[in-house]
């Protein structure tokens, strides 16, 4: 019969080795599951770099003559002032930015296009408002001078008008006017001797002085007509 302290000692050794046996099982089940070493992670083959996106073709620059055609059309519908040149300036851009801005369109004012051009024939009338410089204003399709009225003059002895002068006459001048007094002298003269010779008033005879009785100033009178029948009653006028 084995001894109580004996038993005790055999349950003792006995816990302590299922204890260490538990402890030690984790690490055998990981050493277990990792192979004994971590495996490698897959190689990833290098990418090439992504090619550059292609540059942007830059926009044909349109011909002289087409830049004048597009100038021309801007002139037409009123929104350009200067003359067809073939080279594309800064008042040009305007001009299509007035042509956007009124005909709600969204042109690129930097350059002429077909576009724009297509456009621009499209209207055939004035687009643009009518702008006169100052001091004229806008009449129909034209700007015309605006009428001042004339400033009133302060009255003065300097505003006075100053009398002309006449350049001297010429010696035909001279003569030509000595004639023309002589002959307007002479007319004079005549009146006064035909007024001289007129009868006065008291000499002058009575009015009906001198013609026959039943005459009038002309000379005339009336008479009975007178027929193969005898005289009907009707008169008649004769004149001496």
């Amino acid at each position: 019969m084995v001894p109580f302290r004996t038993t005790a000692l055999i349950a003792i050794a006995t816990a302590i080795a299922i204890g260490t046996a538990l402890a030690e099982a984790p690490k055998t089940r990981l050493a277990q599951y990792d192979g004994g070493a971590k495996p490698e992670p897959p190689k990833v083959a290098p990418q090439p770099a992504p090619a550059p996106p292609p540059a942007a073709a830059a926009p044909a620059i349109p011909d002289p003559e087409t830049i004048s055609i597009v100038q021309a059309e801007l002139a037409r519908v009123g929104c350009s002032v200067s003359a067809p040149t073939g080279q594309w300036t800064p008042a040009d851009s305007q001009a299509v930015e007035l042509f956007n801005q009124y005909g709600s369109w969204r042109f690129d004012p930097s350059q002429p296009s077909p576009g724009l051009l297509a456009a621009l024939r499209r209207h055939e009338y004035r687009v643009c408002p009518l702008s006169c410089q100052p001091g004229f204003e806008a009449q129909g399709n034209t700007c015309v001078a605006i009428e001042q009225p004339p400033a009133a003059q302060p009255r003065g002895r300097a505003n006075r008008r100053e009398p002309v002068r006449h350049a001297a006459p010429t010696r035909q001048e001279r003569r030509a006017m000595e004639r023309e007094r002589r002959r307007a002298e002479q007319r004079s003269e005549n009146r006064r001797a035909a007024r001289a010779e007129r009868p006065s008033r008291a000499e002058r005879p009575a009015r009906g002085a001198g013609r026959p009785a039943g005459t009038d100033a002309r000379g005339c009178r009336f008479v009975p007509r007178a027929t193969a029948g005898g005289f009907t009653g009707d008169t008649i006028e004769v004149c001496n």
